[in-house]
């Protein structure tokens, strides 16, 4: 079996999910072992605050009890103000019990004794409403092709109004701009509610400030 592979990590169980999420912002392979950590290397590409983040980068030690353990936080983020943080990926906060929390508060101690901190990521906040699904969607368009005339169709189209439907859009637009419309959704150039449902022609679409 071939195993997937990050800075720490071989991947080689069948039984769980086990994919590659082809970042944009990612420095190696971007290897998922769960849909817990697959949904939060989306959400990394998709926040505009993210420069760049790795998985699995780095094994760190802490003392504990006066024990030495070993930890391997889930993604190292390098954020636009510069900071590097690490990440650790739960499903909720459930799934942190006593230990993994005081093993979690040694490990954040340290880091922040080098001007770093780690940062628990829930899935189940990462998914409200239909948000994790709307990310998904429009990451499919994150690598296609954008055109600078149908930017400019769209701006204009969006310019003198606070909100524009979106199936007014795909109304007027051909069909050869929708791709770009799409990307500067997940681009963030255009907003929209993707907590609220699924994006469709009810879907408002504003600006972004």
């Amino acid at each position: 079996m071939v195993a997937l592979a990050t800075a720490t990590r071989k991947v080689r169980n069948p039984l769980r999910p086990v994919g590659i999420t082809p970042g944009l912002k990612c420095e190696t392979s971007a290897v998922w072992e769960s849909a817990c950590e697959r949904d939060a290397q989306l959400d990394a590409e998709f926040d505009p605050r993210v420069v760049k983040y790795i998985v699995q980068p780095e094994r760190l030690t802490g003392w504990l009890g006066g024990v030495l353990f070993h930890y391997t936080p889930d993604m190292r983020v390098t954020l636009d103000t510069g900071e590097i943080v690490r990440r650790e990926v739960k499903s909720s906060p459930a799934d942190v019990d006593d230990f993994l929390q005081a093993k979690l508060q040694v490990i954040d101690a340290n880091l922040r004794a080098e001007g770093s901190r780690l940062e628990l990521v829930f899935a189940s906040e990462l998914r409200r409403g239909s948000r994790m699904d709307n990310i998904r969607l429009l990451f499919r368009y994150a690598r296609m092709h954008k055109s600078a005339a149908s930017e400019r169709q769209i701006l204009q189209l969006i310019h003198d109004r606070s909100t524009v439907g979106l199936g007014y859009l795909w109304t007027v637009l051909p069909q050869s701009a929708l791709p770009t419309l799409y990307r500067m959704l997940f681009e963030q150039v255009l907003s929209a509610d993707l907590e609220a449902c699924p994006i469709g022609r009810k879907t408002k679409i504003w600006r972004s400030q």
